[in-house]
């Protein structure tokens, strides 16, 4: 049996992602002893998925949607579902195969797009046991439920296409791994805790390790990112997993999702020891009444704290920050103003509004006030801007207080060519720049 699997994702800001699981996905079948062919929009394009289509019979076509927007308010240009849409026309031209849809970007809202796209089946979060499913009923010539979703044990390991590997290698020297799932916090905004549940679930420490140790020696230069909702999970995995890669490999350079909650200088230091180079900090608000409107268990003071700890230990340091979410006020804006000008020279990508999502808190919130249309299909853009704050006056604001600040980055893509540059040249490059040194 054979399946060819597309990644739709076609978004490059601030950089290129690696389609991590697809590659997952694409293990799952090759345990079913399936012959799996992987393409990327952004590697092969529509000429080239064409050419697999035309050179190959499959049995299914699998296409994954990461993302439905770029959740910036201030885009206008933000509607991302076209891509996967024409993926689908381009698939039914050229093959008479059955079309499955899986990914983030689609577990989110499942009934919208499948709806919209006329797709016959999908996958509804974590692909492990419902690719099983699947394909074992395409085996026996029978057809797949509509729509199917099955919570996994044993989580596996992606298979990583060369080619493609080989292509976001080559643009931001990057190699994206997962260590572990769930998310145990309560971030209003955030779509975790619906897509992989609330408990930390740990992959297998060598399984892990063996990948490591494999593309640390194909690609010496390469900066592995941990893309665990939060790496430094309250339970402490974190910790007993680097301890476990430390003692097979040393120091290996990485990057990871930190939050600032319950991080020591000691648990700091020790990420460093084991090989922590860059790192994204949670920030998300700029004030401790918007922090805890966002459902955050952390002060400004801790958030700040932990930035800079991490810049004098020399790790680069990105943060993510949006205003105008629960208990937002002019006051707390131009307080959060201040406070994030503090981070410097930690980069800020700064947005404005929360977009609401589905199977979120902020989604419970914004109903409550009146803020979503009856008629909302889920799949359009849809922001929350707290009671009393204007967006287009808090937009006039923000910009002018950022608008010659070269860290607090607002609108969000006047980062995109900064990022790109930092991530093209890689890790080592950038810690040097960093730390104000040269080869």
């Amino acid at each position: 049996m054979k399946t060819l699997l597309i990644s739709s994702n076609n978004c490059v800001d601030p950089y290129p992602v690696y389609p991590l699981g697809m590659g997952v996905v694409a293990r799952a079948f090759e345990n079913c002893s399936w012959q799996v062919t992987q393409a990327d929009i952004l590697v092969h394009g529509p000429a080239g998925i064409q050419k697999f289509l035309e050179s190959e019979t499959y049995d299914l076509i699998g296409i994954s949607i990461r993302n439905i927007d770029t959740v910036n308010s201030a885009e206008p240009h933000s509607d991302m579902i076209k891509t996967p849409l024409e993926i689908i026309k381009l698939c039914r031209k050229f093959s008479e195969a059955p079309i499955m849809l899986g990914g983030a970007g689609f577990s989110l809202m499942p009934e919208a797009i499948m709806a919209c796209s006329g797709a016959d089946f999908g996958v509804v979060g974590e692909g492990e046991v419902s690719i099983m499913q699947i394909a074992g009923m395409i085996e026996r010539g029978e057809t797949p439920p509509r729509l199917i979703c099955n919570r996994t044990v044993e989580q596996l390991p992606a298979s990583y296409d060369e080619t493609l590997l080989n292509f976001y290698y080559e643009r931001t020297h990057i190699i994206s791994m997962q260590t572990k799932r769930g998310c145990p916090f309560k971030c209003v905004y955030c779509t975790y805790p619906a897509l992989e549940g609330s408990r930390i679930r740990q992959r297998p420490y060598d399984e892990i390790i063996d990948q490591i140790e494999k593309y640390h020696q194909l690609y010496p230069e390469a900066m592995f990112f941990f893309v665990d909702s939060i790496f430094n999970d309250p339970g402490e995995e974190y910790k007993r997993f680097l301890q476990a890669m430390f003692a097979r490999c040393g120091a290996v350079p990485f990057c990871c999702f930190i939050t600032p909650d319950n991080l020591s200088d000691a648990d700091i230091d020790f990420m460093v020891s084991c090989g922590l180079v860059m790192a994204d900090v949670g920030v998300d608000a700029a004030s401790d009444i918007t922090l805890k409107g966002m459902g955050k268990n952390f002060t400004f003071a801790q958030a700040h704290h932990c930035v800079h700890t991490l810049l004098d230990r020399g790790v680069g340091v990105s943060c993510s920050c949006m205003v105008c979410g629960p208990e937002e006020t002019y006051e707390t804006l131009t307080e959060g103003i201040e406070n994030l000008k503090t981070l410097e020279p930690a980069g800020v990508g700064l947005f404005s509004g929360v977009r609401v999502l589905p199977g979120t808190a902020m989604y419970d919130i914004a109903k409550a006030k009146g803020m979503v249309p009856s008629d909302w299909d889920g799949v359009s853009s849809l922001f929350f801007f707290e009671e009393g704050m204007e967006q287009d006056k808090v937009h006039d604001i923000l910009t002018e207080a950022f608008k010659e600040n070269r860290f607090v980055i607002y609108p969000p893509d006047r980062a995109n060519r900064t990022l790109r540059t930092i991530h093209k040249i890689g890790y080592l490059n950038y810690r040097k720049f960093m730390r104000g040194t040269e080869d």
